[in-house]
């Protein structure tokens, strides 16, 4: 059972959970005595933690997390400028204006939704 887990993770035909939660978690259970699947689980998590470390260290990440806060703070300044024209008398071009500031609210708040998810 470890060894196919392992087999799939050098493959990456299966994601990293699945192989862990039905391949490697269970071979460990079902023979406790038996030190290869131990070792297999090990070699795996460590392997993950590498790529993980490596992922955050990386430039791509670094701009994508600075993409990411700034956009968040985009967000909420549009978000005042709304709060602040729905406050106001309204007149054709407040009206214009709160409507363009509330789909570039949508936008943003779309792309820090879509930046969390990765």
């Amino acid at each position: 059972l470890s060894t196919t887990g392992l087999w799939l993770s050098i493959a990456r035909l299966e994601g990293p959970d699945i192989i862990r939660e039905t391949y490697l978690e269970p071979a460990v259970t079902f023979e406790p005595s038996d030190a290869q699947p131990r070792r297999q689980l090990a070699d795996f998590l460590d392997e993950r933690l590498t790529e993980e470390v490596a992922r955050q260290n990386s430039i791509e990440y670094a701009m994508a997390r600075s993409l990411h806060r700034r956009a968040g703070s985009d967000l909420r300044d549009v978000r005042l400028e709304v709060q602040q024209l729905s406050r106001t008398t309204l007149t054709r071009e407040t009206e214009h204006q709160l409507r363009v500031m509330r789909e570039q609210e949508a936008k943003l708040l779309k792309q820090c939704q879509d930046d969390e998810v990765r």
